[in-house]
């Protein structure tokens, strides 16, 4: 009998032979790809305002709904064929036409939406960034208000470590609870 050989484990790097060489350097095959790094907290949390602003003002139940029926009505403004979808972030808002945005805002308004998708802290701040892809939502509101750049940035600010209503301080520290966006 021989010695039990074993099976050699499947590996999660790529084998040797798959790498290229340039100069006296190795490089994996993933090297090829075109990937950037994500400054997650500069590139997307900004993105995340809409959301974050419905579950802050409503529950962590409740927010999945109200943003669901929002993006429902929205839906429908969105040229049909179009690969592009509403997902809830504040760059996706551009997907309405402009020729259909007003419509699309009565409608927000006839579902009773609009105040609870946008709240007032959120509009001052957004109303900071005249080429906010989502502007055009709150433009009627602007026609009526004064934009508060004070209250906008104490909004935007609040933004940095804040937990979500009804949730103890202590219980708000978890991850689960703790939204952190700078």
């Amino acid at each position: 009998m021989g010695k039990n050989k074993k099976k050699p484990s499947p590996s999660q790097t790529s084998p040797l032979k798959e790498h290229q060489q340039i100069g006296k350097k190795l490089h994996p095959p993933l090297a090829k790809l075109n990937v950037k790094p994500t400054r997650y907290s500069i590139d997307m949390l900004p993105e995340l305002l809409l959301i974050d602003a419905v579950v802050s003002q409503l529950s962590w139940s409740a927010a999945p709904g109200a943003l669901h029926r929002a993006f429902d009505v929205l839906d429908q403004f969105v040229p049909p064929g179009s690969k592009d979808f509403l997902t809830g972030l504040i760059s996706s808002m551009k997907l309405i036409p402009e020729d259909r945005r007003a419509d699309a805002r009565t409608a927000l308004v006839d579902a009773h939406l609009d105040a609870v998708i946008w709240p007032e802290g959120l509009r001052h701040g957004l109303a900071l960034y005249p080429e906010c892809p989502a502007a055009w939502i709150f433009a009627a509101w602007r026609k009526e208000n004064t934009v508060d750049w004070q209250e906008g940035i104490c909004h935007l600010s609040n933004k940095k470590c804040r937990q979500p209503n009804n949730v103890p301080r202590c219980q708000a520290l978890s991850t689960d609870n703790l939204r952190h966006i700078s």
